[in-house]
């Protein structure tokens, strides 16, 4: 990994880190030094980014920093939105070859499982969402697997809390696994 790449990753995981060790109460971080790379426009040299009770409040050069924000020097690091990891099985795969940890496919033969819903086998407590936030993830999508019709995905955000503080939106997709019917499973006589 270079240090551009670790920079960036730094940048981030110290924002989120802070954030997320603040209690829910009202708060606010501003992250400066930092080049900023925003959701549209052009990069930001030695940019702020002030965030208030989780949302972004302001993003620019010259931005104002209120009293009592907590500060994070960005200096010589990137600074960049947060990722969306969106397909994964993150929080309902724990040790893919131990099938105790796997809760990601409906049990069973069929291969149609459209009332499967992946988000309520979801481990809000899994040593696995942690170090995809210390990697920048905000958000991610759950989504099912095994079978022509694997189930119903769902948008989270990688919160700590219960698997309902974590869903944004539930169910966002249904999982289809489309093309040769060999692949999914389907069996098809000629």
């Amino acid at each position: 990994m270079n240090s551009y790449s670790l920079n960036s990753r730094l940048a981030v995981a110290v924002a989120l880190a802070a954030m997320l060790a603040m209690p829910a109460a009202a708060q606010t971080i501003a992250i400066t030094g930092g080049k900023v790379y925003p959701v549209s426009g052009p990069p930001i040299e030695n940019g702020t980014v002030v965030i208030t009770n989780g949302r972004i409040t302001a993003v620019g050069a010259n931005v104002a920093i209120p009293a009592g924000a907590q500060r994070i020097d960005a200096a010589g690091k990137i600074v960049t939105p947060g990722f969306v990891n969106s397909s994964t099985q993150l929080g309902v795969q724990e040790v893919s070859a131990v099938n105790d940890t796997r809760d990601m496919s409906a049990r069973g033969k069929e291969n149609i499982a459209a009332a499967f819903t992946v988000w309520e086998g979801l481990n809000s407590n899994s040593v696995m969402l942690a170090p995809a936030r210390k990697e920048g993830i905000t958000s991610f999508v759950v989504i099912p697997t095994g079978g022509l019709v694997a189930g119903q995905a769902a948008l989270l955000d990688l919160v700590q809390g219960t698997t309902t503080d974590m869903i944004v939106r539930a169910p966002v997709a249904m999982v289809a696994e489309v093309g040769d019917p060999q692949s999914a499973g389907v069996n098809s006589r000629g």
